[in-house]
C-alpha cells in the first residue's frame, strides 16, 4: 500500500472488492487518506469512483476488504460520526425554507443548539443566503441551492469531508468561492476528498491525486509527482470507464 503522506490516518481502504453480479466495480483497492490533505479522486465514468464513495458511506455492501474511519470499522455507524458528504445531486425537500433546511441538516450532523444558534447567522452571511433565508428551496436557483448545501457542510464542522462533483454547474465566481472555501477548510485542519471530472480545478487545489480506472487504482500520490500536465497524465493512466 502506498500511503498518502500527511500526519495521521483518517480513512483507510484495504483490499476492497465490490461486484455487481458478474461485473467487478472495485478490485483490490487500497488507499490511506491522511489528515489535513486535499485529495482529488479521479477516473472516467464507470471507473469505480461512485462505488468507492458509496462503500465508504456504507450505502452499498462490498464482498471483501475493510474500510476504517478514524480507527473504527465502517460496519460501526459511529465511524461516520465525523464525516460530512456533499452529493453531486441534492434531494432537497422543496417545501423547506433555506434557513430551515440548514437547521435540519445541522441537527442531522449533531450540531448542538448553542453552536447552531451562533453558527446559523455566520453561514447565512458567509454563503450569501441571508436575503433568501425565508425562501423555499423550490424557488431558488441551482447556484443558491448549492450554497445552501455547502452552508450545511460548513456548519457541521466535521473533520472528514467528501465532495462529489462540487464544481458541476457553477459559474466562474461560484467555482472561485468554492475553491476558497475548500482552502479555508483545509486551513482549519479538515481532510477533504474531491471527486471531480474538472481536472483544471482539481489541479489548482488538490495536494494529492488518486486515479481509478476499470475498478483498480492506477495512481496515488502527490500532485507534485505528476508534473505540469494533469490532463495528459490522466489520459496516459486511463482507458475509459467500463460501466
Amino acid at each position: 500500500m502506498v500511503d498518502i503522506v500527511g500526519t495521521e490516518s483518517i480513512l483507510k481502504v484495504e483490499n476492497l472488492y465490490k461486484n455487481y453480479g458478474s461485473f467487478t466495480a472495485l478490485k483490490d483497492v487500497n488507499l490511506d487518506f491522511k489528515s489535513n490533505v486535499i485529495t482529488g479522486l479521479l477516473g472516467p465514468n464507470g471507473a469505480g469512483k461512485t462505488t468507492l464513495v458509496k462503500s465508504i458511506l456504507r450505502l452499498v455492501n462490498f464482498q471483501k476488504g475493510r474500510i476504517t474511519i478514524n480507527g473504527k470499522d465502517s460496519l460501526d455507524p459511529l465511524s461516520r460520526s465525523d464525516l460530512a458528504y456533499f452529493p453531486e445531486k441534492f434531494f432537497f425537500f422543496p417545501f423547506y425554507k433555506v434557513e430551515d433546511y440548514i437547521k435540519m441538516m445541522a441537527n442531522f450532523y449533531g450540531v448542538n443548539k448553542e453552536n447552531l444558534k451562533e453558527g446559523l447567522e455566520i453561514v447565512l452571511e458567509k454563503f450569501r443566503l441571508t436575503e433568501i433565508r425565508d425562501k423555499k428551496l423550490s424557488k431558488i436557483s441551482k447556484g443558491q441551492m448549492q450554497r445552501a448545501g455547502l452552508a450545511s457542510i460548513y456548519i457541521s464542522d466535521k473533520s472528514l469531508l467528501i465532495f462529489d462533483e462540487p464544481f458541476s454547474g457553477l459559474d466562474p465566481l461560484g467555482i472561485r468561492e468554492l475553491k476558497d472555501l475548500i482552502k479555508e477548510l483545509k486551513s482549519a485542519g479538515k481532510t477533504i476528498i474531491i471527486c471531480s471530472h474538472i481536472l483544471a480545478e482539481v489541479e489548482k487545489i488538490c495536494d494529492h491525486i488518486v486515479i481509478i480506472d476499470r475498478a483498480e487504482i492506477k495512481f496515488q500520490g502527490a500532485l507534485s509527482e505528476i508534473g505540469s500536465d494533469l490532463e495528459q497524465f490522466f489520459l496516459n493512466n486511463t482507458t475509459g470507464g467500463n460501466g
